[in-house]
């Protein structure tokens, strides 16, 4: 499929319902913030610093750090690159595993703001969070470097997403940003909205960012087109693709083609 066909009628975004079975349900308690896969493995992160591991694709869970064994700022993304996971969260918390998640060792990240973001791409690593912050890595999460976007401190990143060495962000009033070399360097881009964008997703060359509208680029995220969304909803999650990008948020489960 040609590229630009990919999100050709991306215009159609409209709620979508399905069922879902519940196969996590220890922590009823807690909220669990992020998910990650690499191929049957996933990794759920979640308040309190708990993490739980599958094996076979979501259908059995173990937990592998609760609040008793770890800190007890929260998580809230999480990235995986084959076997070696990153979790980010409150406080300039980082964890890293090299196991798929089932041992984990603390990091040290150099701030102490929010990070609610984490994108990896082979051994590199980009976070992003409150105050403009972003971090870069290149040997999975174990040393961090703050990198400068060109954007004032006061901006707030929501998320990141990575495409071999090229990087997107998504903040607060359209703000977004891209950078070609691992997150080394950056441009800020014209969004075409000062909408908020709270996240994004890549698959090669194309982007999908979503927020109060839906923007997509076809090349790393130089320039945008923006979407009506068709919805009352407002969704907080983005995944795409080779034909579809689905946005999820509360009570909105949508798909765009």
């Amino acid at each position: 499929m040609h590229p630009s066909s990919i999100f050709s009628a991306a215009s159609t975004w409209f709620p979508k319902y399905s069922r879902w079975t519940s196969a996590i349900s220890s922590y009823w308690y807690l909220s669990i913030n992020a998910l990650a896969c690499s191929g049957p493995k996933v990794v759920a992160v979640g308040d309190y610093s708990e993490v739980s591991t599958s094996d076979d694709s979501g259908e059995t869970w173990k937990t592998r750090v609760n609040r008793k064994s770890a800190t007890t700022l929260n998580l809230y993304a999480v990235a995986m690159s084959g076997a070696n996971v990153v979790a980010v969260g409150h406080q300039g918390a980082v964890m890293t595993s090299s196991d798929y998640g089932v041992t984990w060792t603390p990091r040290t990240s150099g701030v102490s703001v929010y990070l609610g973001g984490v994108a990896m791409s082979g051994a590199n690593v980009v976070v992003v969070g409150e105050s403009g912050t972003v971090l870069t890595s290149s040997d999975y999460g174990v040393t961090w470097t703050p990198r400068s976007t060109g954007v004032p401190s006061t901006a707030y990143f929501y998320d990141v997403a990575m495409s071999g060495a090229n990087v997107a962000v998504v903040g607060e009033k359209g703000t977004l940003l891209t950078s070609s070399d691992y997150g080394v360097t950056w441009t800020p881009r014209n969004s075409g909205t000062s909408a908020y964008l709270g996240s994004v997703a890549m698959l090669g060359a194309n982007v999908v960012a979503i927020g109060g509208v839906v923007l997509t680029s076809y090349n790393y995220g130089v320039t945008w087109s923006v979407w009506d969304l068709k919805s009352s909803g407002t969704p907080t999650a983005i995944a795409i693709n080779d034909q579809y990008a689905v946005a999820s948020g509360y009570s909105f489960l949508s798909k765009g083609k």
